[in-house]
Protein backbone atom coordinates (compact mmCIF):
# COMPACT_ATOMS: atom_id res chain seq x y z
CA UNK A 1 0.00 0.00 0.00
CA UNK A 2 1.52 3.33 -1.10
CA UNK A 3 0.13 5.87 1.34
CA UNK A 4 1.70 8.82 -0.52
CA UNK A 5 -0.91 8.35 -3.28
CA UNK A 6 -3.72 9.19 -0.82
CA UNK A 7 -2.93 12.87 -0.22
CA UNK A 8 -5.93 15.08 0.63
CA UNK A 9 -5.91 17.74 -2.09
CA UNK A 10 -8.13 20.41 -0.53
CA UNK A 11 -6.15 20.93 2.67
CA UNK A 12 -2.70 22.08 3.73
CA UNK A 13 0.01 19.65 2.57
CA UNK A 14 1.07 16.45 4.35
CA UNK A 15 -2.41 15.04 5.09
CA UNK A 16 -3.28 11.56 3.78
CA UNK A 17 -6.55 9.61 3.98
CA UNK A 18 -6.86 5.84 3.37
CA UNK A 19 -10.42 4.40 3.58
CA UNK A 20 -11.03 0.80 4.69
CA UNK A 21 -7.52 0.41 6.12
CA UNK A 22 -8.69 -2.40 8.41
CA UNK A 23 -11.42 -5.00 7.90
CA UNK A 24 -14.80 -5.15 9.63
CA UNK A 25 -13.62 -8.22 11.54
CA UNK A 26 -10.56 -6.34 12.81
CA UNK A 27 -12.78 -3.41 13.76
CA UNK A 28 -15.05 -5.72 15.79
CA UNK A 29 -12.05 -7.30 17.51
CA UNK A 30 -10.73 -3.88 18.52
CA UNK A 31 -14.06 -2.71 19.93
CA UNK A 32 -14.64 -5.93 21.85
CA UNK A 33 -11.16 -5.80 23.39
CA UNK A 34 -11.57 -2.17 24.45
CA UNK A 35 -15.06 -2.83 25.84
CA UNK A 36 -13.58 -5.52 28.10
CA UNK A 37 -10.95 -3.18 29.59
CA UNK A 38 -11.29 -3.13 33.41
CA UNK A 39 -12.53 0.17 34.83
CA UNK A 40 -9.41 0.79 37.00
CA UNK A 41 -7.33 0.86 33.81
CA UNK A 42 -9.14 4.01 32.63
CA UNK A 43 -8.22 7.59 33.59
CA UNK A 44 -11.31 9.81 33.94
CA UNK A 45 -11.03 13.43 32.75
CA UNK A 46 -13.69 16.16 32.68
CA UNK A 47 -14.84 15.55 29.09
CA UNK A 48 -13.41 12.11 28.22
CA UNK A 49 -11.68 9.08 29.65
CA UNK A 50 -8.51 7.45 28.37
CA UNK A 51 -6.10 4.53 28.62
CA UNK A 52 -2.35 4.62 28.03
CA UNK A 53 -0.64 1.50 26.71
CA UNK A 54 3.13 1.33 26.26
CA UNK A 55 3.84 3.90 28.97
CA UNK A 56 2.68 7.36 30.08
CA UNK A 57 4.13 10.13 27.85
CA UNK A 58 6.05 12.95 29.52
CA UNK A 59 7.79 15.99 27.99
CA UNK A 60 11.13 14.51 29.07
CA UNK A 61 10.39 11.04 27.71
CA UNK A 62 8.48 7.89 28.58
CA UNK A 63 9.20 4.75 30.57
CA UNK A 64 8.31 1.99 28.15
CA UNK A 65 5.77 -0.71 29.04
CA UNK A 66 4.56 -3.73 27.11
CA UNK A 67 1.64 -3.22 24.72
CA UNK A 68 -1.14 -5.86 25.00
CA UNK A 69 -0.87 -8.63 22.44
CA UNK A 70 -4.26 -7.81 20.88
CA UNK A 71 -2.92 -4.35 19.94
CA UNK A 72 0.38 -5.44 18.42
CA UNK A 73 -1.24 -6.55 15.15
CA UNK A 74 -2.53 -3.02 14.47
CA UNK A 75 0.67 -1.34 15.61
CA UNK A 76 2.55 -3.58 13.17
CA UNK A 77 0.15 -2.63 10.37
CA UNK A 78 1.04 1.02 10.96
CA UNK A 79 4.78 0.31 11.15
CA UNK A 80 4.73 -1.64 7.87
CA UNK A 81 3.62 1.49 6.00
CA UNK A 82 6.94 3.20 6.79
CA UNK A 83 5.20 6.51 7.48
CA UNK A 84 7.60 7.39 10.30
CA UNK A 85 11.20 8.47 10.16
CA UNK A 86 13.72 5.76 9.31
CA UNK A 87 14.23 3.41 12.24
CA UNK A 88 11.24 4.77 14.18
CA UNK A 89 8.45 2.37 15.18
CA UNK A 90 5.15 2.91 17.00
CA UNK A 91 5.50 2.00 20.67
CA UNK A 92 2.57 3.68 22.44
CA UNK A 93 -1.23 3.46 22.38
CA UNK A 94 -3.62 6.06 23.80
CA UNK A 95 -7.34 5.21 23.89
CA UNK A 96 -9.70 8.18 24.22
CA UNK A 97 -13.44 7.75 24.78
CA UNK A 98 -15.77 10.61 23.81
CA UNK A 99 -19.47 10.34 24.60
CA UNK A 100 -22.06 12.14 22.41
CA UNK A 101 -21.66 15.88 22.88
CA UNK A 102 -18.11 15.57 24.19
CA UNK A 103 -15.01 16.74 22.36
CA UNK A 104 -11.62 18.33 22.84
CA UNK A 105 -10.46 21.94 22.47
CA UNK A 106 -8.04 22.96 19.69
CA UNK A 107 -4.54 21.83 20.62
CA UNK A 108 -1.18 20.62 19.34
CA UNK A 109 0.17 17.19 20.26
CA UNK A 110 3.57 18.69 21.08
CA UNK A 111 7.16 17.82 20.18
CA UNK A 112 7.10 14.36 21.78
CA UNK A 113 5.30 12.80 18.79
CA UNK A 114 6.68 15.03 16.00
CA UNK A 115 6.68 14.75 13.00
CA UNK A 116 3.91 12.19 12.33
CA UNK A 117 0.55 11.19 13.74
CA UNK A 118 -1.72 8.51 12.27
CA UNK A 119 -5.34 7.77 13.12
CA UNK A 120 -7.35 4.56 12.67
CA UNK A 121 -11.08 5.07 13.26
CA UNK A 122 -13.36 2.30 14.52
CA UNK A 123 -17.11 1.98 14.91
CA UNK A 124 -18.16 5.55 14.31
CA UNK A 125 -17.32 8.61 12.29
CA UNK A 126 -15.75 11.72 13.77
CA UNK A 127 -14.82 15.09 12.30
CA UNK A 128 -11.43 16.66 13.02
CA UNK A 129 -11.34 20.45 12.78
CA UNK A 130 -8.00 22.10 11.96
CA UNK A 131 -7.11 25.71 12.84
CA UNK A 132 -4.27 28.06 11.99
CA UNK A 133 -3.18 30.29 14.87
CA UNK A 134 -1.74 33.74 14.08
CA UNK A 135 -1.06 37.00 15.90
CA UNK A 136 -3.69 39.72 15.64
CA UNK A 137 -2.01 42.97 14.60
CA UNK A 138 -5.14 44.86 13.59
CA UNK A 139 -4.67 47.55 16.28
CA UNK A 140 -2.33 48.46 19.14
CA UNK A 141 -4.55 46.96 21.84
CA UNK A 142 -4.87 43.57 20.19
CA UNK A 143 -1.31 43.39 18.87
CA UNK A 144 0.28 40.12 19.91
CA UNK A 145 -3.01 38.37 20.70
CA UNK A 146 -3.44 34.94 19.12
CA UNK A 147 -6.33 34.46 16.69
CA UNK A 148 -7.52 31.10 15.35
CA UNK A 149 -8.75 30.69 11.78
CA UNK A 150 -10.52 27.53 10.66
CA UNK A 151 -8.36 25.94 7.98
CA UNK A 152 -10.03 22.63 7.09
CA UNK A 153 -12.05 19.67 8.37
CA UNK A 154 -11.40 15.96 7.87
CA UNK A 155 -14.14 13.32 8.08
CA UNK A 156 -12.82 10.08 9.57
CA UNK A 157 -14.89 7.05 8.60
CA UNK A 158 -14.89 3.74 10.47
CA UNK A 159 -11.88 1.59 9.51
CA UNK A 160 -10.11 4.50 7.80
CA UNK A 161 -6.53 5.67 8.35
CA UNK A 162 -5.49 9.34 8.58
CA UNK A 163 -1.82 10.33 8.36
CA UNK A 164 -0.77 13.85 9.39
CA UNK A 165 2.87 14.87 9.02
CA UNK A 166 5.34 17.74 9.23
CA UNK A 167 3.82 21.25 8.97
CA UNK A 168 0.24 20.01 9.31
CA UNK A 169 1.24 18.32 12.56
CA UNK A 170 3.35 21.19 13.90
CA UNK A 171 1.51 24.34 12.80
CA UNK A 172 -2.21 23.53 12.82
CA UNK A 173 -4.26 22.91 15.96
CA UNK A 174 -6.87 20.15 15.80
CA UNK A 175 -10.07 19.58 17.77
CA UNK A 176 -13.34 17.65 18.00
CA UNK A 177 -16.37 19.91 18.45
CA UNK A 178 -18.41 19.47 21.65
CA UNK A 179 -21.71 18.91 19.88
CA UNK A 180 -24.15 16.07 19.25
CA UNK A 181 -24.58 16.80 15.53
CA UNK A 182 -21.92 17.05 12.83
CA UNK A 183 -22.74 19.00 9.67
CA UNK A 184 -20.90 17.53 6.69
CA UNK A 185 -20.45 20.11 3.92
CA UNK A 186 -17.84 21.42 1.48
CA UNK A 187 -15.57 22.50 4.36
CA UNK A 188 -14.64 18.82 4.75
CA UNK A 189 -11.54 18.46 2.60
CA UNK A 190 -11.72 14.71 1.94
CA UNK A 191 -15.39 14.43 0.93
CA UNK A 192 -14.61 13.29 -2.60
CA UNK A 193 -12.32 10.55 -1.28
CA UNK A 194 -15.08 9.32 1.02
CA UNK A 195 -17.78 9.26 -1.66
CA UNK A 196 -15.59 7.34 -4.09
CA UNK A 197 -15.70 4.35 -1.74
CA UNK A 198 -19.34 3.71 -2.57
CA UNK A 199 -20.73 2.20 -5.76
CA UNK A 200 -24.11 1.34 -7.19
CA UNK A 201 -23.54 -2.26 -6.06
CA UNK A 202 -23.91 -1.40 -2.39
CA UNK A 203 -26.54 1.33 -2.44
CA UNK A 204 -29.43 -0.49 -4.09
CA UNK A 205 -32.93 -0.15 -2.68
CA UNK A 206 -33.11 -2.11 0.55
CA UNK A 207 -30.30 -4.60 -0.03
CA UNK A 208 -28.33 -3.41 2.99
CA UNK A 209 -31.18 -4.28 5.33
CA UNK A 210 -31.63 -7.60 3.55
CA UNK A 211 -27.97 -8.41 4.15
CA UNK A 212 -28.45 -7.71 7.86
CA UNK A 213 -31.49 -10.00 7.88
CA UNK A 214 -29.56 -12.82 6.19
CA UNK A 215 -26.64 -12.47 8.58
CA UNK A 216 -28.94 -12.57 11.59
CA UNK A 217 -30.77 -15.64 10.31
CA UNK A 218 -27.39 -17.35 10.09
CA UNK A 219 -26.70 -16.38 13.72
CA UNK A 220 -30.04 -17.58 15.05
CA UNK A 221 -29.83 -20.82 13.05
CA UNK A 222 -26.51 -21.66 14.71
CA UNK A 223 -27.96 -20.78 18.09
CA UNK A 224 -31.13 -22.88 17.80
CA UNK A 225 -29.66 -25.90 16.04
CA UNK A 226 -30.55 -29.31 17.42
CA UNK A 227 -27.15 -29.80 19.09
CA UNK A 228 -27.61 -26.63 21.16
CA UNK A 229 -31.19 -27.47 22.12
CA UNK A 230 -30.27 -30.97 23.29
CA UNK A 231 -26.83 -30.17 24.70
CA UNK A 232 -25.85 -31.40 28.14
CA UNK A 233 -23.38 -28.68 29.11
CA UNK A 234 -25.47 -25.63 29.95
CA UNK A 235 -22.36 -23.46 30.42
CA UNK A 236 -21.30 -24.29 26.87
CA UNK A 237 -24.74 -23.33 25.59
CA UNK A 238 -24.61 -20.05 27.51
CA UNK A 239 -21.26 -19.21 25.91
CA UNK A 240 -22.76 -19.82 22.47
CA UNK A 241 -25.73 -17.59 23.31
CA UNK A 242 -23.45 -14.80 24.52
CA UNK A 243 -21.23 -15.06 21.45
CA UNK A 244 -24.24 -14.88 19.13
CA UNK A 245 -25.58 -11.86 21.00
CA UNK A 246 -22.26 -10.03 20.72
CA UNK A 247 -22.01 -10.92 17.04
CA UNK A 248 -25.43 -9.49 16.33
CA UNK A 249 -24.73 -6.29 18.31
CA UNK A 250 -21.53 -5.79 16.33
CA UNK A 251 -23.43 -6.44 13.11
CA UNK A 252 -26.07 -3.86 14.02
CA UNK A 253 -23.37 -1.37 15.00
CA UNK A 254 -21.64 -1.80 11.65
CA UNK A 255 -24.94 -1.29 9.84
CA UNK A 256 -25.52 1.98 11.71
CA UNK A 257 -22.11 3.28 10.69
CA UNK A 258 -22.62 2.20 7.08
CA UNK A 259 -25.98 3.95 6.77
CA UNK A 260 -24.61 7.14 8.24
CA UNK A 261 -21.32 7.36 6.38
CA UNK A 262 -22.09 5.90 2.96
CA UNK A 263 -25.76 6.47 2.19
CA UNK A 264 -25.95 9.95 3.69
CA UNK A 265 -22.81 11.07 1.89
CA UNK A 266 -24.16 9.71 -1.37
CA UNK A 267 -27.45 11.46 -0.74
CA UNK A 268 -25.60 14.76 -0.36
CA UNK A 269 -22.92 14.35 -3.03
CA UNK A 270 -23.97 11.75 -5.61
CA UNK A 271 -27.75 11.38 -5.59
CA UNK A 272 -27.66 9.65 -8.98
CA UNK A 273 -26.06 6.62 -7.30
CA UNK A 274 -29.07 6.29 -5.02
CA UNK A 275 -31.28 5.42 -7.99
CA UNK A 276 -33.14 8.72 -7.48
CA UNK A 277 -34.20 7.83 -3.95
CA UNK A 278 -35.96 10.61 -2.07
CA UNK A 279 -35.07 11.35 1.54
CA UNK A 280 -38.43 9.88 2.54
CA UNK A 281 -37.47 6.54 0.98
CA UNK A 282 -34.13 6.58 2.74
CA UNK A 283 -35.76 7.23 6.11
CA UNK A 284 -38.25 4.46 5.35
CA UNK A 285 -35.40 2.02 4.78
CA UNK A 286 -33.70 3.13 8.00
CA UNK A 287 -36.98 2.58 9.84
CA UNK A 288 -37.20 -0.94 8.41
CA UNK A 289 -33.67 -1.59 9.58
CA UNK A 290 -34.44 -0.36 13.12
CA UNK A 291 -37.52 -2.57 13.31
CA UNK A 292 -35.52 -5.56 12.11
CA UNK A 293 -32.87 -5.01 14.79
CA UNK A 294 -35.55 -4.62 17.46
CA UNK A 295 -37.36 -7.78 16.36
CA UNK A 296 -34.27 -9.95 16.23
CA UNK A 297 -32.87 -8.70 19.50
CA UNK A 298 -36.13 -9.82 21.08
CA UNK A 299 -35.62 -13.26 19.55
CA UNK A 300 -32.21 -13.50 21.15
CA UNK A 301 -33.58 -12.35 24.51
CA UNK A 302 -36.35 -14.96 24.32
CA UNK A 303 -33.83 -17.68 23.57
CA UNK A 304 -31.57 -16.61 26.43
CA UNK A 305 -34.52 -16.62 28.82
CA UNK A 306 -35.50 -20.07 27.63
CA UNK A 307 -32.02 -21.49 28.14
CA UNK A 308 -31.82 -19.98 31.62
CA UNK A 309 -34.58 -22.38 32.69
CA UNK A 310 -32.75 -25.49 33.92
CA UNK A 311 -35.66 -27.75 32.94
CA UNK A 312 -35.38 -26.80 29.26
CA UNK A 313 -31.67 -27.30 28.73
CA UNK A 314 -32.07 -30.85 27.44
CA UNK A 315 -35.32 -30.41 25.51
CA UNK A 316 -35.42 -30.12 21.71
CA UNK A 317 -37.19 -27.15 20.17
CA UNK A 318 -40.19 -29.29 19.20
CA UNK A 319 -40.92 -30.04 22.88
CA UNK A 320 -40.78 -26.42 24.03
CA UNK A 321 -44.00 -24.66 25.09
CA UNK A 322 -45.88 -23.18 22.10
CA UNK A 323 -45.60 -19.63 23.44
CA UNK A 324 -41.82 -19.92 23.60
CA UNK A 325 -41.62 -21.40 20.12
CA UNK A 326 -43.82 -18.56 18.94
CA UNK A 327 -41.45 -15.98 20.39
CA UNK A 328 -38.52 -17.54 18.56
CA UNK A 329 -40.45 -17.59 15.31
CA UNK A 330 -41.87 -14.10 15.30
CA UNK A 331 -40.35 -12.02 18.08
CA UNK A 332 -41.82 -11.16 21.45
CA UNK A 333 -44.07 -8.11 21.78
CA UNK A 334 -42.82 -4.87 23.23
CA UNK A 335 -39.76 -2.67 22.73
CA UNK A 336 -36.07 -3.45 22.63
CA UNK A 337 -33.83 -3.76 25.66
CA UNK A 338 -33.71 -0.73 27.95
CA UNK A 339 -30.92 1.66 27.06
CA UNK A 340 -30.49 0.31 23.53
CA UNK A 341 -33.15 2.29 21.69
CA UNK A 342 -33.27 6.07 21.59
CA UNK A 343 -35.18 8.62 19.48
CA UNK A 344 -36.36 6.12 16.91
CA UNK A 345 -32.81 5.02 16.12
CA UNK A 346 -30.34 2.58 17.59
CA UNK A 347 -28.28 4.09 20.41
CA UNK A 348 -25.66 1.38 20.14
CA UNK A 349 -22.89 0.43 22.56
CA UNK A 350 -19.67 2.42 22.48
CA UNK A 351 -17.87 2.80 19.18
CA UNK A 352 -14.20 3.58 18.83
CA UNK A 353 -11.73 5.61 16.81
CA UNK A 354 -7.97 5.13 16.81
CA UNK A 355 -4.92 7.30 16.43
CA UNK A 356 -1.25 6.47 16.10
CA UNK A 357 1.23 9.20 16.96
CA UNK A 358 4.97 9.39 16.59
CA UNK A 359 7.62 10.93 18.78
CA UNK A 360 10.90 10.71 20.63
CA UNK A 361 10.03 9.28 24.03
CA UNK A 362 13.35 9.18 25.82
CA UNK A 363 14.58 7.52 22.64
CA UNK A 364 13.03 7.06 19.22
CA UNK A 365 9.36 6.18 19.49
CA UNK A 366 5.84 6.62 18.25
CA UNK A 367 2.42 6.31 19.75
CA UNK A 368 -1.09 5.25 18.91
CA UNK A 369 -4.07 7.30 20.09
CA UNK A 370 -7.65 6.07 20.14
CA UNK A 371 -10.87 8.08 20.26
CA UNK A 372 -14.45 6.96 20.66
CA UNK A 373 -17.89 8.37 19.93
CA UNK A 374 -21.39 6.94 19.89
CA UNK A 375 -23.53 7.42 16.84
CA UNK A 376 -27.24 7.58 16.04
CA UNK A 377 -28.79 8.10 12.61
CA UNK A 378 -30.43 11.51 12.30
CA UNK A 379 -31.48 13.32 9.12
CA UNK A 380 -30.19 14.46 5.74
CA UNK A 381 -30.04 18.09 4.63
CA UNK A 382 -28.57 18.43 1.11
CA UNK A 383 -26.08 19.59 -0.01
CA UNK A 384 -24.75 18.96 3.49
CA UNK A 385 -26.12 16.51 6.02
CA UNK A 386 -26.53 16.47 9.77
CA UNK A 387 -25.72 13.36 11.77
CA UNK A 388 -25.97 12.79 15.50
CA UNK A 389 -23.01 11.12 17.17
Amino acid sequence: MIWQNSAVQNSPPSVYYLPEFITKEEECAIMQAVDKTPRPRWTQLSNRRLINYGGVPHPKGMIAEDIPSWLNHYVDRINQLNVYEEGIKANHVLINEYLPGQGIMPHLDGPLFFPTITTISCGSHTVLEYYEQTEDGSDLESKGALVRHHKTSILLEPRSLLIVKDDMYQKYLHSIAEQENDVIDDKVANLSMVAEMASSSNVGSGNLVDELEEAFQSCIHALTKEESATGIDKDEIKVEVDQTTLKFIDLARQMEAFFLQKRFLLSALKPDLLLKEENFDLKQEIGRKDELIRKHYEKIESWKQLLSDQQNFNKPIQSMPPDMRGNLAGGAPGGGPAGLMASGGMNLPMQWAWETVEGDAGGAGDAVEVEAVEEVVDEVACPSFTAAR
